[in-house]
């Protein structure tokens, strides 16, 4: 088995099409998943469950992904997050930018290719 799998991957986004294409997608590679709609509730799922890595979007309802970003880096500053947005284009990435300075471990612009995002999770699972 690969170490990679049995990893548990909690997606926040407040597009649902977004976050069960990613659940799904990583449940196929063995992920053990689970998602929320928003920051607020990613925040409740995280402090509810063993999590190894957070992907989240940056521009949600209830708390950003950045204030979220901050307050998951406090309680776990070991925590691999992964921020994503789909308007980084047009803010000239400052979103994504200031995500990793909140404590974001990578970046990912959307739309994105599966197996870039496939790739960016394994090569952070794996440090």
């Amino acid at each position: 088995m690969n170490q990679i799998e049995e990893k548990s991957v909690l997606i926040i986004d407040d597009d649902v099409d977004i976050r069960e294409f990613i659940a799904t997608a990583l449940s196929e590679f063995g992920f053990i998943t689970y998602t929320a709609e928003d920051g607020l509730a990613g925040l409740t799922s995280f402090q509810s469950n063993s999590i190894d890595m957070v992907i989240t979007d940056i521009y949600m309802p209830k708390m950003n992904g950045i204030e979220l970003i901050q307050k998951l880096h406090r309680m776990n500053p070991d925590v691999k997050i992964l921020a994503m947005s789909g308007d980084a284009r047009n803010y000239n990435h400052e979103a994504l930018n200031w995500a990793e300075a909140a404590g974001a471990f990578e970046v990912i612009d959307k739309p994105f290719e599966l197996t870039q995002l496939i790739e960016m999770i394994n090569m952070m699972l794996s440090e």
